[in-house]
């Protein structure tokens, strides 16, 4: 098959919409997730990104770093990574299943994405969004949590 047949294809299906949707706006939750679960990750994200000019100075190649990793019960895998340019991160998914990843510019002040894309995907699209409803929820259950666990600190 041409390369354009692919692409065509590709662009009539209508998974790739949902499923293209749906991992941009799973990125943006995971990255927030890591952000909340790690008081201290966004000092020391600062800190990689301010350390990035001596290395660059230095004539080291400046690479990815992982900020965080996600491990549901399901044997599936989530990691989080910070590229060095200010605030563009890489989310990249991987179950049996399926696998994607997602590049994504994101301001962490506005909790907004800039741009987003889909980097990659391989697998069964029905399988990715019902896993990633799973995984939504799952997210959504940890954040909850981890709200009135800190108004039961406020109350003590």
């Amino acid at each position: 098959m041409e390369e354009t047949e692919k692409q065509a294809a590709w662009e009539g299906e209508f998974y790739r919409d949902m499923v293209t949707y749906r991992f941009i706006d799973l990125s943006a939750s995971a990255l927030e997730a890591a952000f909340e679960n790690d008081d201290g990750l966004a000092d020391k994200y600062a800190d990689w990104m301010n350390g990035l000019d001596e290395k660059a100075e230095g004539g080291e190649e400046p690479k990815p770093v992982m900020l965080s990793e996600f491990e549901p019960d399901d044997g599936s895998d989530v990691r989080v990574y910070a590229v060095p340019n200010q605030g563009e991160f890489f989310v990249l998914f991987k179950t049996e299943d399926f696998e994607t990843s997602v590049s994504l510019s994101y301001d962490a002040e506005r909790m907004d994405i800039g741009v987003a894309r889909i980097a990659k995907f391989a697998g069964d699209t029905s399988a990715a969004l019902a896993w990633a409803e799973a995984f939504k929820a799952m997210l959504d259950d940890m954040l909850v949590s981890q709200m009135q666990g800190g108004e039961e600190d406020e109350e003590e």
